[in-house]
């Protein structure tokens, strides 16, 4: 494919005097102009093309999220954990509850929950069998109840 902007070529030529140095100057910087403004051209368009992606993915992603959800009900509808279907698995597994830890100091000044390292920090694992065992929530630490997730996988 021959480029619109092919209109000069050099062949085997040779300057010898400044005005025409400054000649093949000024074409160069025309030829600068026009690889800018090929260049500011293409990142206006790279630009409407990424707006329109965003803008198609974000309705896609709406439809999506309103069929899954769907689905979701239909699930919790049968009192099943998971089912198999034609086109994939609908499941929910039950996830862990979330411990946030708010406070590390007053965990740490607790000590029970330490796990010795080069640096000090709560043993998450401790802290959460003891949580598990006693029920006792100690301060420093919130504990989130979490929702079983929903997920689905598609056949190929």
């Amino acid at each position: 494919m021959e480029s619109p902007f092919d209109d000069f070529t050099v062949e085997n030529e040779t300057i010898t005097q400044m005005p025409d140095a400054d000649t093949y100057l000024w074409r160069v910087g025309q030829l600068d102009n026009n690889i800018d403004a090929i260049t500011d051209s293409a990142k206006v368009q790279i630009d409407r093309i990424k707006l329109w992606e965003e803008c198609r993915i974000s309705s896609i992603e709406q439809q999506k999220s309103y069929l899954l959800q769907i689905l979701h009900n239909y699930l919790l509808s049968t009192g099943e954990k998971s089912q198999k279907l034609v086109n994939g698995v609908l499941s929910i597994r039950k996830q862990q509850d979330e411990i946030i830890i708010d406070d590390n100091d007053a965990i740490i000044k607790d000590g029970r929950f330490i796990r010795e390292k080069v640096t000090v920090s709560v043993d998450k694992a401790k802290l959460k069998e003891h949580l598990l065992e006693t029920g006792e929530i100690i301060e420093g630490i919130t504990v989130n109840s979490r929702e079983p997730k929903f997920s689905y996988k598609l056949n190929p």
